[in-house]
């Protein structure tokens, strides 16, 4: 996306940004965190192959702003990716005899910003937490992968197409999990959560094809794709 590395730039900005904490009513702590997306896709008409998820990355920063002994805000910049697989897809040379199967990628990056509502439980080291917020999604890029045959290396090679403009900019997304806190200094806490994110608007951006006239046409042109994940994540924060 073409404003991206502004966005970063201002995400960066507000992370480093030296908050005066004269505030003890309202306490900040600043962090990083990382895990993984086991992400897929859900469409308005199934595809043709089976599909499973796609194992991307998640790797970010969290700022934290209290508003009361149990409640915090929550935000969350981060890198993530996103997409899906669908399986079994036949590889064949020239002739129609199967020469192997694949598997075709769509890989999706996403700069993601969640604001989330979290309750922080008791007092001890150990915190157990429940959070839930909405998430904004700015798409980086987007492209399919997958393997094909190739007549002049007379063998199979891999292959990929940029797909950005297929899918809107834009994801909005309802984040919600539950996780725990543990206090190791005054000052530095380490967290883990497991959430999961349910995409709640269409990412489909070629809604060109009239199904009923043309039936057989690929499903990517009349279908709604809203995104789903399940992911786990573990970080650290730091009390100014």
């Amino acid at each position: 996306m073409k404003h991206s590395h502004k966005i970063i730039g201002i995400i960066v900005v507000v992370l480093l940004w030296p908050w005066d904490p004269v505030y003890p009513q309202f306490p900040i702590r600043l962090g990083v965190d990382t895990g993984i997306n086991l992400a897929n896709q859900s469409f308005s008409h199934d595809p043709f192959n089976p599909k499973v998820s796609r194992s991307g990355v998640i790797i970010g920063g969290l700022a934290e702003i209290g508003i009361s002994d149990l409640w915090c805000v929550q935000v969350e910049p981060r890198y993530i990716q996103k997409g899906m697989k669908e399986t079994g897809f036949v590889i064949t040379g020239n002739d129609p005899t199967p020469l192997s199967t694949t598997n075709l990628v769509f890989k999706l990056d996403y700069l993601e910003i969640p604001v989330l509502l979290k309750a922080t439980l008791g007092r001890d080291n150990f915190r157990p937490i429940v959070f839930a917020g909405p998430n904004v999604g700015f798409l980086l890029s987007a492209k399919n992968e997958w393997e094909r045959y190739d007549a002049q290396q007379q063998g199979i090679i891999p292959a990929s197409i940029d797909v950005t403009e297929r899918y809107n900019s834009i994801d909005l997304s309802l984040d919600f999990g539950v996780g725990g806190e543990y206090q190791i200094s005054p000052s530095v806490s380490l967290l883990a959560d497991a959430r999961y994110s349910l995409g709640l608007i269409d990412l489909n951006n070629i809604h060109v094809i009239n199904y009923l006239a043309c039936p057989s046409c690929p499903y990517i042109g009349i279908s709604t794709i809203k995104s789903y994940g399940i992911q786990i994540l573990v970080g650290t924060l730091f009390s100014l």
